[in-house]
């Protein structure tokens, strides 16, 4: 083995180190955002049932879910990118290659049962399907006196939009190089 070729490899590795090291980063970040949306989830119902009048507020659930599955699918979006550059550019300049994305991906998941009853669509549409639902009262017997159609449109919007987030990334489950591992943590793709 030359120098050139040793340079090559020793190159590679130190980027895989540092890559893994900014995946295993967006995986933690990815962990904080489900913490932070089950909190703010948590506390917006908590306000809501503490008294009568405050049920308006679950309105906020289904921005505050869609905000969150944004957040997360970019995050899902550059973890996918950085394990597909290590599988595709990476392995092949390492003498053996650096296996670990191309496991993966032959060792995903091929339940449909699984993809159809994932927590996110729980965290996620789940929650902004309830607070629609526990408003829908309140807005259609006069609680709420402008506006009806916006704010039910717009939650309505909101819900079908994270639903097909979710649907979105359980579908790419079966694509992804390095989907066993970050899916557990993370959304979809924003912008099909």
């Amino acid at each position: 083995m030359t120098q050139a070729d040793r340079d090559v490899r020793e190159g590679a590795l130190a980027e895989y180190a540092a890559l893994r090291s900014e995946i295993t980063t967006r995986i933690s970040a990815q962990h904080q955002m489900l913490a932070l949306h089950m909190t703010a989830v948590s506390v917006v119902f908590s306000v809501a049932l503490s008294g009568g009048a405050r049920w308006p507020v679950l309105l906020v659930i289904p921005f505050v879910s869609y905000t969150s599955s944004e957040i997360l699918a970019s995050l899902f979006h550059t973890v996918e990118a950085i394990a597909r550059y290590i599988d595709e550019e990476l392995s092949p300049k390492v003498p053996g290659g650096l296996g670990w994305e191309s496991w993966l991906a032959r060792h995903r998941p091929e339940s449909e049962l699984r993809k159809l009853t994932h927590p996110y669509y729980l965290l996620f549409p789940g929650v902004s399907v309830v607070s629609l639902a526990a408003v829908t009262p309140f807005v259609w017997t006069g609680g709420v006196s402008a506006h009806r159609f916006d704010v039910s449109f717009c939650g309505g919007f909101r819900l079908a939009h994270c639903s097909r987030l979710c649907r979105t990334v359980l579908q790419s489950r079966s694509q992804a190089p390095c989907t066993v591992l970050t899916m557990r943590s993370t959304l979809s793709r924003a912008t099909d």
